[in-house]
């Protein structure tokens, strides 16, 4: 069985000013399963290893290395990953649609159909320029450039 970093668990706690049921609360899993991790009682697996990281604000491969699973600890960053997947807006009745009933659960006066549809005009161009200005923050931050950048297309059916 592999030997739990216990001090290190403590002292990561402490630090976070945590206790064992707050951090079995953020980990989704139950106080007593901790313990037994602790002490090898349950064999310790991904999803623990997911739920660790999540709850004590780590990676995963340091839970893996803290909890005795990995030998060493390989912190070095992974290549960033982008997914760009197209799609299409709903055309501009229904963006209208949409933004008429918003602005009704917004408190809006009554009979906003005239801004409805301003906001289902310019939402496909708002929302070009926030994809776009998220993929350049991306890029700046990465260093590198954004598929999102290059994959963005927002169209628009007429109506």
């Amino acid at each position: 069985m592999p030997t739990v970093q216990t001090d290190w668990l403590k002292s990561r706690k402490k630090e976070q000013r945590a206790t064992d049921q707050m951090i079995a609360d953020a980990a989704g899993i139950d106080r007593s399963v901790i313990n037994k991790l602790l002490v090898g009682k349950v064999q310790f697996n991904a999803k623990y290893a997911d739920a660790f990281a999540r709850a004590l604000d780590i990676s995963r491969n340091e839970v893996l290395y803290r909890f005795g699973v990995i030998a060493e600890l390989d912190e070095t960053p992974a290549a960033p990953v982008s997914i760009s997947l197209p799609f299409l807006l709903p055309n501009g009745a229904a963006l209208t649609t949409m933004f008429r009933s918003m602005l009704d659960l917004a408190g809006e006066p009554a009979n906003q159909d005239e801004l409805a549809q301003m906001l289902a005009q310019s939402f496909p161009g708002a929302f070009q320029a926030a994809v776009s200005a998220q993929a350049s923050q991306d890029a700046d931050e990465a260093h590198t450039p954004s598929a999102l950048s290059r994959a963005a297309a927002v169209n628009l059916p007429s109506t």
